[in-house]
């Protein structure tokens, strides 16, 4: 099956300020949201703090998130591994600590999913993402417990 080009610029711009409605586009067509996915880890992982600001990336954590449950409707070959990278190079352009504290909890919430295979592969995410960005995590959840102690 041929993967469709999809102009990088476009993508980004689009999901910045539109995602929730252009998610659900995506979601029918698998060869689009795997593409859709790789080409936002790409640009998580080349961006130089220019582009992906916390503000930008709080506006698509959400919905990337929420292609865990996504991802196990499609069942997209290569999908887990795509969504899981794309996952961990997000947190990893994260600085707001709030923000990676929702990024986890986000992901923790789908561990309560009734789809077995949803909660299993949150939970792979979790593994995954804590293996890569464990020091971040560790840091965004020690000051958050700074503060209340104090």
């Amino acid at each position: 099956m041929p993967i469709l080009e999809v102009p990088t610029g476009a993508v980004l711009l689009v999901l910045a300020g539109h995602t929730p409605a252009v998610w659900g586009f995506f979601n029918s067509n698998s060869s689009l949201w795997l593409s859709t996915v790789e080409t936002l880890t790409k640009s998580f992982e080349n961006d130089d703090s220019v582009f992906w600001r916390d503000d930008k990336l709080a506006s698509v954590a959400k919905p990337m998130i929420a292609q865990v449950s996504s991802r196990i409707r499609l069942n997209i070959a290569d999908g887990k591994q795509a969504l899981t990278n794309c996952l961990i190079a997000m947190a990893n352009v994260a600085v707001d600590d709030s923000l990676l504290e929702s990024i986890n909890l986000g992901l923790l919430m789908h561990t309560h999913a009734e789809d077995a295979r949803e909660h299993i592969f949150a939970l792979s995410c979790l593994e995954a993402l804590w293996r890569e960005q464990g020091g971040k995590l560790i840091g965004s959840y020690s000051c958050h417990s700074c503060h209340q102690g104090g």
